[in-house]
């Protein structure tokens, strides 16, 4: 939610924590087991809140946000059988998928796959790019 809201800075601090919480045995319970439901929550955030990630009505709506301290964040999905690689940069987001797909970007609808699209922001909206 933080991501969202575009509040970067706790939303980035709670997502490093969660990201750490076993690596750096952060409550000296790793020797028991892994946190599983943070390793969830990790990718939770990074799908939902940075990527905007949202199946609805049969597409799958991306709206993407990018901390000004990230040039750029990937990630990878599956959405009704397809593989999807979405990848966010400054300027543009790219969207593969290995099968055809109706996919929002925003509020912008398309149709993506199989291959490689291309968007930019032109204004409150998404454009394909190529």
């Amino acid at each position: 939610m933080l991501a969202r809201a575009r509040d970067f800075d706790p939303a980035l601090r709670a997502l490093r924590i969660a990201a750490r919480m076993d690596l750096d045995d952060l409550t000296g319970s790793t020797a028991a087991g892994l946190h599983l439901a943070t390793m969830g929550g990790t990718w939770q955030a990074l799908a939902f809140g940075f990527a905007g990630l949202r199946p609805h009505s049969g597409a799958l709506h991306v709206d993407p946000v990018l901390p000004p301290s990230w040039s750029a964040f990937e990630l990878r999905v599956r959405f009704h059988g397809s593989r999807v690689r979405i990848r966010k940069e400054r300027a543009h987001l790219s969207i593969w998928a290995d099968r055809r797909i109706s996919v929002v970007v925003g509020s912008t609808p398309f149709v993506t796959g199989p291959g490689k699209q291309d968007f930019r922001r032109h204004g409150s909206n998404w454009e394909l790019i190529s």
